[in-house]
């Protein structure tokens, strides 16, 4: 599956921001007063790839991050894992460093299982 970084928010100004970072998104939205943006991290399968592709994103772009945060934008990671036939669970262990840096840049963490 995919790993998908998720921004939004009623006070975020997503058009500003994507003029201004460059960025080339996925899926771009607005409902009502809340706009919203997709962009896609990891097309990995395994989620230790998803993770080590999401720590060098977060690491090259903590200042667009930060600016994210400042503009009103709720951030979300969300990783992508798939079951495999007759799998009942799945051990997905994220490592300190991305935690840390996660929390450091007011970024939540999802985790979407596919069956």
């Amino acid at each position: 599956m995919d790993c998908i970084l998720r921004v939004g928010g009623e006070k975020f100004n997503r058009d500003l921001f994507l003029k201004t970072s460059k960025w080339s998104v996925d899926i771009s939205q607005r409902k009502g007063n809340t706009t919203s943006f997709n962009m896609l991290i990891s097309s990995k399968k395994h989620f230790k790839d998803q993770l080590d592709e999401s720590l060098c994103f977060l690491k090259n772009n903590a200042d667009k991050l930060l600016l994210i945060s400042q503009m009103g934008g709720d951030i979300e990671l969300d990783f992508g894992i798939t079951l495999e036939d007759e799998q009942f669970c799945k051990n997905c262990r994220i490592n300190v460093v991305v935690m840390e840096l996660a929390v450091k840049l007011g970024i939540e963490i999802n985790i979407s299982i596919y069956q």
